[in-house]
């Protein structure tokens, strides 16, 4: 059984195609994580009514601070930035879209407990990501090459961002997943991928 194919309304690939642009110009990895993940693998390709959100969810690998910044610099200015920034720090809206999206780094920019620390001295866990974006494959969606969190992915980070924020939507997430009714062609293709693996 093939992947359903995914096709993006406009408003999503265009949002999409220009924040790929641009860590892409500065070789910056990403990863889809957060409901609009569960979304692309989930929702979409099983025609699933799930927790309905337009926030992006996004996971970017970078070796320190300056590489971050570089990046949210290139976002945001310019004759014609393609972002503007909102008073939470790593939040950011597409100027066209008006989508917004949460950016996240990962990598050699944390610290020994999986912690980053922004400038404004708040501390955030992102504890998981790293092996999160070590077991994803990219994924091509509507021409596009993402590297989106797969499901058991997906309900891993779920349930660690649960843990370290209490925040129902959370479980909401992990829950619809779960629910999802499997019929019989799905079961054996959940058995051959599974013994693909072995």
């Amino acid at each position: 059984m093939n992947k359903p194919q995914i096709e993006l309304d406009i408003e999503t690939k265009k949002f999409l195609s220009d924040f790929y642009s641009i860590i892409s110009s500065l070789d910056i990895p990403m990863l889809l994580i957060g409901a609009q993940a569960r979304l692309l693998i989930f929702d979409i390709p099983y025609q699933i009514e799930g927790r309905a959100t337009k926030d992006w969810d996004i996971a970017v690998n970078v070796d320190g601070w300056e590489k971050y910044n570089l990046l949210v610099h290139k976002m945001t200015t310019g004759n014609l930035p393609l972002f503007q920034k909102t008073r939470v720090i790593h939040k950011f809206i597409h100027r066209e879209t008006q989508l917004e999206i949460d950016i996240i780094p990962f990598g050699n920019i944390s610290n020994q407990n999986h912690e980053i620390i922004w400038s404004d001295g708040k501390t955030m866990s992102n504890l998981g990501l790293e092996e999160a974006f070590l077991n994803t494959q990219i994924e091509i969606i509507d021409d596009l090459k993402i590297r989106v969190a797969d499901i058991d992915t997906f309900i891993a980070l779920k349930l660690l961002a649960w843990n370290d924020r209490k925040v129902s939507k959370d479980l909401e997430d992990i829950i619809t997943v779960l629910k999802k009714p499997v019929n019989a062609q799905e079961e054996e293709q959940i058995y051959i991928e599974f013994t693909d693996q072995i």
